[in-house]
């Protein structure tokens, strides 16, 4: 499957961040391949607690915790079980072990030798592009941004958004606008079509049920305000594409372009 995203890798320094002030999530570890000097470790968290400055307070409690670490690698996901069973580079029998790389959503790595520390955000796991990704450097403080972000908060999770086969079949296209809210939690709710247009009804019907629906998974920073929040996801039917493959674009605050092959 082809996913092109026309986006810029960003590297941002940022500010301080008290450390006892902080709350990290619950979590819980999976792989541990620690020594007593070094530490790698892979742990589980709730989607609902990918948040910024609660995966900073988490990295900082693991190395408080062991102080004689002079390196820390960290990889963060969702899943319980891909915390527990994924390995790099393994070759995958089975529908689950296919997934445990998309919910990787957080890298941290630490170097005390050669001073550096930071996190890694990776929106669509790490089987997404190193373009959408966006490292931040530690110490983070109360100003950041990512690449992927709206209003001024970053886009932790997502999914890709697809092109229904029904749409596709009938030579559907279009746009798709979406209003909603983003809540404190950083999910978006009351999503709902503000306008839509791709051909027959079927069709468009389609395209408007994959936009809601896509839309639905994103999920971005916690901030303690709402705020409103209005995109346009435009299909758009092309000889320079394949239907097994197709191409996302994300232009961000206001469009997400998806495009896919014309059908035979």
């Amino acid at each position: 499957m082809i996913r092109i995203a026309t986006v810029v890798f960003w590297v941002l320094a940022v500010g301080p961040c008290a450390s006892a002030q902080c709350h990290a999530p619950d979590y819980k570890v999976g792989n541990n391949f620690s020594v007593p000097e070094e530490g790698e470790i892979f742990v589980s968290i709730r989607p609902g607690d990918l948040a910024i400055d609660k995966l900073v307070c988490l990295v900082q409690k693991l190395r408080e915790r062991n102080p004689r670490w002079r390196s820390l690698g960290v990889l963060v996901f969702t899943s319980r079980e891909a915390a527990r069973h994924y390995l790099p580079h393994q070759e995958c029998d089975s529908e689950a072990c296919a997934r445990w790389p998309d919910q990787l959503h957080a890298v941290y790595d630490y170097e005390r030798d050669q001073h550096t520390e930071g996190v890694e955000i990776l929106p669509l796991g790490g089987g997404g592009p190193e373009s959408l990704k966006t490292t931040l450097r530690i110490p983070i403080g109360s100003e950041y941004h990512c690449h992927l972000e709206m209003d001024g908060r970053c886009l932790l999770l997502l999914e890709w958004p697809g092109y229904p086969d029904a749409a596709w079949k009938a030579k559907a296209s279009g746009m798709v606008v979406l209003t909603g809210i983003i809540g404190r939690d950083g999910r978006i709710r009351r999503i709902r079509a503000e306008a839509s247009g791709g051909g027959a009804s079927e069709g468009r019907k389609a395209l408007e049920n994959e936009a809601r629906r896509n839309l639905s998974t994103w999920r971005l920073d916690a901030r303690p305000h709402e705020d409103p929040v209005r995109i346009t996801y435009s299909y758009v039917i092309t000889g320079h594409a394949t239907r097994l493959g197709w191409a996302v674009e994300y232009q961000l605050p206001n469009q997400v372009v998806i495009r896919v092959g014309e059908p035979e």
